[in-house]
């Protein structure tokens, strides 16, 4: 079930980001230390929430086996359209949550923001190639966007984000 986000995930949370830190970082920036750490995280927890509305950015999270196993977000909620990024646990990869979250993402979109543009972004490097990313936005409908990369630097590396993006 996914749902928004709330404080009473936080333990839920710091176990999900701490079980899936290396996977994580494999692919993006590594997040602030104090999502790993069971005592700062809830004021993290409650910035984030005390800052969410559909005016700026709403955070979601699916549980499994009383676990979560992926966090979707809608960020940067303007002028019609809002950014969409997921991360799903890597020992549920393969069995549709992703697809799913964004699915759920885009009806959201629709039926309670009334959104008629998301834009994702997935690595296409050589380095940190995300195929799986790409996978699933297609088959939620995203299209590639010509000439809209993204070039960023963490650690030792620099991947290129290609853009997706589906009108509603």
């Amino acid at each position: 079930m996914t749902q928004l986000l709330t404080l009473e995930d936080s333990d839920a949370l710091v176990d999900f980001e701490t079980r899936n830190k290396a996977w994580f970082e494999a692919w993006v920036p590594a997040r602030p230390e104090a999502y790993f750490d069971k005592d700062q995280f809830p004021s993290v927890l409650a910035e984030l929430i005390d800052g969410m509305s559909a005016s700026s950015h709403l955070l979601f999270v699916r549980y499994q086996d009383n676990q979560i196993v992926g966090r979707f977000n809608l960020t940067n909620i303007n002028a019609g359209q809002a950014d969409v990024g997921y991360r799903v646990c890597q020992d549920y990869l393969g069995q549709g949550i992703a697809s799913a979250g964004v699915a759920f993402l885009k009806r959201v979109a629709v039926n309670e923001l009334n959104l008629t543009r998301l834009v994702a972004r997935a690595a296409t490097t050589n380095t940190a190639n995300n195929i799986a990313s790409q996978k699933v936005l297609l088959k939620q409908g995203f299209d590639k966007q010509p000439n809209a990369q993204e070039r960023v630097e963490f650690g030792s590396k620099v991947i290129v984000l290609e853009q997706f993006a589906v009108n509603l």
